[in-house]
């Protein structure tokens, strides 16, 4: 396949969106991904029309493109009709944004593992209508290695489903080796983060 390269916005989280856009672009990324959201930057959470307008703006004078964001599930409590609700909300939004990836990176508690199941099914159906891809990452507790990702492709049982692998996660993590957990992934590996573990 042809890999896209680009860079996620996670090192500049300390400092403005503005910085943050200048940043990637000036270090020769064309590609961007809006992973990790902060007060003033809620990215794809954003509630606001015009702030949603005013990003792409920025995103586009720079000449970048923004491919990916972070989608939010409320970890405790129901999966009713207003998780449902901020689901489609965000998945919106990252249309707007004109993103093709939303990232979730699981939940800690076994006994939220159930709940979350059933929301990244419901993402992955609504996604899938919209053009929008569901992955999730090596990130701990629901999502922290090898089985437990197979598990979770598993359970939510829907193409539009898949694996954003991060081979530092899994060293963190787990402390297993990262080449021997991927390949049982391989079929369900949609992207791939390369970080400096050191």
């Amino acid at each position: 396949p042809v890999w896209t390269i680009g860079c996620l916005n996670r090192p500049w989280t300390k400092w403005s969106c503005d910085a943050m856009l200048d940043g990637v672009k000036a270090a020769g990324f064309t590609e961007l991904g809006l992973q990790t959201p902060t007060k003033d930057a809620p990215f794809v959470a954003a509630t606001s029309a015009e702030y949603l307008a005013e990003l792409n703006r920025k995103i586009a004078a720079r000449g970048l493109r923004a491919v990916m964001g972070r989608l939010r599930t409320r970890d405790d409590g129901p999966f009713d009709a207003a998780a449902q609700a901020e689901i489609r909300r965000q998945l919106a939004n990252a249309r707007t944004l004109g993103l093709g990836t939303l990232i979730h990176t699981g939940v800690g508690k076994p006994a939220q593992h159930e709940t979350w199941y059933r929301a990244m099914a419901y993402a992955a159906a609504q996604g899938a209508e919209l053009g929008l891809r569901i992955v999730t990452k090596p990130h701990g507790g629901v999502t922290a290695a090898a089985t437990d990702l197979l598990r979770c492709v598993e359970r939510v049982n829907h193409p539009n489903f898949g694996i954003w692998y991060d081979p530092g996660n899994i060293i963190h993590y787990t402390g297993l080796d990262p080449v021997a957990e991927l390949e049982p992934l391989l079929p369900h590996v949609a992207a791939f983060t390369a970080k400096d573990c050191a």
